[in-house]
């Protein structure tokens, strides 16, 4: 989150990130409940450079349906067991003990999970 205003401190210019990756993860963070309390005639909603904010993409898990005590493979991690999955906004949080590295959580849709036997 970035804050500034103007000269006149007649405007406060708010921006925000999306997201931020974290160790094969994302941490997307609600905006802040303090903005609920600023009246909607005071508020002016623009994208990047001016232009109509565009919903930011929403990553897509390829289909992978995964459930406790599936075996996956992560390009970093290796061979792993899923522990838990558990349902994050349009997301999948899942947690996976991975050999000889440990308890890792990921995003199923960042995380580049494969399914293994």
């Amino acid at each position: 989150m970035l804050c500034w205003h103007d000269e006149g401190k007649k405007r406060l210019y708010w921006c925000e990130r999306y997201g931020a990756a974290f160790m094969g993860g994302t941490n997307a963070n609600p905006p802040s409940r303090f903005l609920r309390n600023i009246p909607s005639n005071l508020v002016q909603t623009t994208g990047l450079f001016g232009e109509e904010p565009k919903a930011a993409p929403k990553p897509k898990a390829d289909g992978l349906d995964l459930s406790a005590g599936d075996h996956v493979e992560h390009t970093q991690f290796g061979k792993g067991v899923v522990v838990s999955c558990t349902p994050v906004r349009d997301d999948q949080e899942v947690v996976v003990v991975f050999d000889g590295v440990g308890i890792k959580k990921l995003l199923l849709s960042l995380a580049q999970l494969k399914r293994v036997d």
